[in-house]
């Protein structure tokens, strides 16, 4: 698959299942993107019982947020969640993979 299919098929995937957020880099203006959550659902086992919470990972696009830093902001439906470590999961780096967590 060529680059530019490759983002095209990216782009769809966020314009169908993303949703709408604000991103908001670290001394920097803020600039609405799409979120995806890979993983809706989190399993955790405490104590011997299992509990199942909502994602707490997004991805973003690249030709959106170019360099993401841990620690910027990103407000999804209201609430505000700083970001960890950006990592590049895909082969051709056309999005971005965070954890996320609340402020």
């Amino acid at each position: 698959m060529s680059d530019a299919r490759a983002q095209r098929a990216i782009d769809a995937a966020f314009r169908a299942f993303g949703r709408d957020a604000v991103y908001t880099p670290a001394g920097g203006d803020p600039v609405e993107v799409r979120v995806l959550f890979p993983h809706p659902d989190r399993i955790a086992e405490v104590a011997g019982i299992r509990h199942v919470g909502p994602s707490q990972s997004i991805e973003l696009r690249k030709s959106e947020v170019a360099a993401p830093k841990q620690g910027d902001i990103i407000e999804i439906d209201g609430k505000s969640y700083k970001l960890g470590q950006p990592m590049q999961p895909d082969a051709r780096r056309l999005k971005w993979s965070a954890d996320i967590s609340a402020v």
